[in-house]
């Protein structure tokens, strides 16, 4: 993103905290930077844009750290640990962030940003439900669900009196007590065959937006996805093609997670980041367009098995 950009962006949130998102002219986030009003309109088209891209940039940021941390080659429980000290940590970097969004509640109602609320829930759960998966295994299977939803709950709170009761608590042994308790939950639900409160046809809302119930075809193209990221983010270009990537790219991981990974959309950013002039993303995107196939195969077998 430009630095122009992201400087405006940074002060309309600071703006939009203090006093509100109805209260702040763009003529004052202009003065807050010191340039003209009419430079904030070469990169947006109005105020409401302007709060939508910052939901969306900060969002989309938070979710890939997450998403980093997941495919790390590392041990479950060490990589568990990660997630829930990361967690934390990014609480209080986009304390602001958070912040706006309880202060303009209201706002969450728009459409638009309501969708993207719900998709980074539903994104974050699936982290949570697959780090889960990961460490309790096929045993625990009918609780993966309910673990993901402690564990979220439990580290939402730590969250909480970290970033804005301002009590200073330390992270590793946050860590520490959460997974102890999920430890002791797990072998409590396993021994007593408790029945799951949350189960699919009630998460299915947040399974097809956070794809929680992923097949190895969706994971294998998921992480050829996650490679193409990495070398758009590593391309030295100019700021257009970079930003045009960034998007397409967007929709794409969009569109894998919410299981839509051979849909005419997907196929169609794949193929304009197949347009760029750079020969390491086409290889990438030709990695992608081989698990795509995959995909559709296998969804196309799974059909024949039932007919």
């Amino acid at each position: 993103m430009e630095p122009k950009k992201r400087q405006i962006m940074e002060a309309a949130l600071a703006l939009f905290a203090e006093k509100g998102y109805h209260d702040t002219s763009i003529q004052e986030i202009a003065d807050r930077i010191g340039i003209a009003k009419g430079s904030i309109y070469t990169f947006f088209r109005s105020k409401e844009e302007l709060m939508t891209t910052i939901f969306e940039y900060y969002h989309q940021h938070m979710y890939e750290k997450l998403r980093d941390t997941l495919a790390e080659q590392v041990p479950p429980r060490d990589k568990m640990e990660r997630l829930i000290t990361q967690s934390l940590e990014q609480f209080v970097r986009f304390k602001m962030f958070i912040f706006l969004q309880r202060k303009e509640a209201h706002l969450q109602q728009k459409r638009e940003l309501k969708e993207m609320i719900f998709d980074f829930r539903a994104k974050r759960f699936f982290t949570y439900r697959h780090i889960v998966s990961e460490v309790y295994g096929a045993q625990a299977e009918p609780y993966w669900l309910d673990l993901a939803a402690v564990l979220s709950g439990m580290t939402f709170e730590f969250m909480n009196y970290t970033a804005f009761d301002k009590k200073h608590i330390d992270y590793e042994r946050v860590s520490g007590f959460i997974m102890s308790v999920l430890d002791a939950s797990a072998e409590h639900f396993m021994k007593r065959q408790t029945e799951p409160l949350l189960t699919d046809d009630m998460m299915n809302d947040f399974i097809r937006a956070g794809r929680i119930g992923i097949s190895p075809q969706q994971q294998g193209l998921l992480n050829t996805v996650w490679k193409l990221k990495d070398t758009i983010a590593v391309w030295d270009c100019d700021v257009k093609h970079k930003e045009e990537a960034e998007q397409a790219y967007t929709v794409l991981e969009s569109e894998v997670l919410k299981g839509n990974g051979d849909s005419v959309k997907a196929r169609a950013m794949a193929m304009f980041l197949q347009s760029m002039p750079n020969p390491l993303i086409h290889e990438a995107v030709a990695d992608v367009f081989n698990g795509i196939t995959l995909l559709t195969e296998s969804a196309e077998s799974g059909r024949g098995l039932q007919l």
